[in-house]
């Protein structure tokens, strides 16, 4: 973790903090609200403790929340100054990954720049020709560009493909994400004659809204693979959504369930899926996968595959899409199936022309 990463970190901190500080005054306040209220046929003889009560509870919580920001500076700019310049990028260092992007899905919206860079495309197999076809590999929510299995990027290896793998921040919205992502194919320093697009979860929606831009590169994608994409949204965002207005109701709760709406915008995204699909003269191909034997299953009906139900995973338009129906498959099993690896070359093998 280079310097400017560990002042974030620190900085970071502080501000969780101060939130959850601010959280707990607002739960005190409320039931010393219900007491009061109690107290109120008491008069002054009732009202006075509680004012004395809440002056200090306002005095303890200012204090603490002053300090939290005072020290998480002070800690972020002690760390940023005695960090040597050899040290190397947390993005760039072993075992590290995992941990931010669980903490980018979660916060990806609020984080410093230093602990969310923009969309970039990583070269997992460089070009052996200069117009080799291209790849490109976009994980989903909490996801990173090493999760995909060897045999996917094999598949197009083998095929004289380059393959590269996004690296994004999935906490921010998706739209914009897909603009980043635009972005970051335009920027390749090649102008490959065919693109293939890959996403797993949330990286399908993502590209979709790549794809609604109408960057420059369109013209050369032939085919869109999802992988379990949750194009008419995620069921337990919403029910999360759900729970959390009604706890909202309630005066001592609601500061508690505050907290909860601190989600990132792309977690809240995913509950609402995607309003645009991908565009009809691009090939699409949707795996599905589901916990039971069948769609007809109630395990299939009600648990989709785990995470994302059937019907949301076979894209907006699936009488236009080739859909790949996966029984007894959960959503992370997508990232390493052999019947989807059966699939991308396939994908990788075929001649656009022909179609």
């Amino acid at each position: 973790m280079n310097g400017a990463e560990r002042r974030a970190t620190a900085t970071s901190v502080a501000a969780a903090m101060t939130r959850i500080n601010r959280s707990v005054a607002e739960v005190g306040t409320a039931v010393r609200g219900r007491v009061r209220s109690r107290l109120r046929p008491l008069g002054a003889a009732g009202s006075l403790p509680m004012d004395i009560i809440d002056a200090q509870h306002r005095t303890v919580h200012h204090l603490i929340g002053t300090a939290s920001t005072l020290v998480g500076h002070a800690t972020g700019a002690a760390l940023e100054r005695t960090t040597g310049s050899e040290a190397e990028s947390l993005f760039d260092g072993p075992g590290a990954t995992d941990t931010i992007t669980v903490a980018q899905a979660a916060f990806g919206d609020v984080l410093p720049d230093p602990l969310n860079p923009q969309t970039r495309l990583l070269c997992k197999v460089p070009a052996a020709v200069p117009d080799a076809p291209l790849v490109v590999f976009v994980h989903g929510l909490g996801g990173h560009q090493d999760q995909f299995a060897d045999s996917y990027l094999t598949a197009f290896a083998d095929a004289g493909f380059e393959v590269t793998a996004a690296r994004y921040s999935s906490g921010r919205p998706i739209e914009g994400n897909g603009r980043h992502l635009a972005d970051a194919i335009t920027r390749w320093p090649r102008r490959p004659r065919r693109i293939v697009l890959v996403g797993h979860s949330m990286g399908g929606l993502v590209i979709s809204e790549a794809l609604a831009t109408r960057p420059p590169w369109i013209y050369a994608v032939d085919t869109v693979v999802t992988l379990g994409s949750p194009f008419r949204g995620a069921p337990l965002e919403r029910v999360a959504r759900a729970a959390l207005g009604l706890g909202s109701r309630f005066a001592a709760a609601a500061p508690i369930v505050a907290l909860g709406d601190h989600r990132s915008t792309g977690i809240k995204d995913l509950g609402d899926g995607t309003g645009v699909g991908i565009p009809p003269q691009v090939r699409h191909i949707a795996v599905v996968a589901m916990k039971g034997s069948t769609r007809a299953d109630l395990t299939s009906v009600a648990l989709g595959d785990g995470l994302v139900p059937v019907y949301s995973a076979a894209g907006l338009n699936p009488e236009r899409s080739d859909v790949i129906d996966l029984p007894r498959t959960g959503h992370l099993d997508l990232l390493r199936d052999d019947t989807v690896t059966d699939v991308l070359r396939q994908v990788s093998a075929s001649d656009p022309a022909s179609r």
